[in-house]
């Protein structure tokens, strides 16, 4: 980040507590992680109108469209940097992925929703168990 002069362009914030606060100021979402099997910062980031660029581990495929965001291979900086360029070049991308964000996670990922899947699953294992021979 020095050795680019991006230092007012990017911050690298660590653990945090009051994580609206911080994404209110953000532009994009970066998950970059080498292992994630559902990031729930991803969630944090659409649910604030913000595209994201991840890589192609785990989850995070999953929760990342091409209309809330972009998806590239895991240490392929060149990539992650033209998808970087790509909404510095065009800012209208922002409201427009960050619009789509929000609606794909409050119709895919609300607390509603999750709750009635894991009670349907819980539902179905438990319903299974009980066809099992004793």
């Amino acid at each position: 980040i020095r050795a680019k002069e991006l230092e007012n362009n990017i911050k690298l914030w660590g653990f945090c507590y009051k994580v609206d606060e911080i994404l209110q100021n953000m532009d994009v979402g970066l998950m970059l992680s080498r292992r994630e099997a559902f990031p729930l910062v991803n969630i944090e980031y659409i649910l604030n109108y913000m595209p994201v660029i991840g890589v192609n581990v785990g989850g995070i495929p999953e929760l990342i469209n091409n209309d809330c965001g972009f998806i590239c291979e895991l240490d392929d900086s060149e990539k992650l940097a033209e998808l970087m360029h790509k909404f510095m070049i065009n800012p209208e991308l922002l409201p427009q992925m960050g619009n789509n964000a929000r609606e794909r996670a409050a119709s895919n990922f609300s607390l509603e929703r999750n709750t009635d899947e894991i009670y349907k699953l819980y539902k179905e294992v438990l319903s299974a168990k009980k066809s099992l021979p004793q």
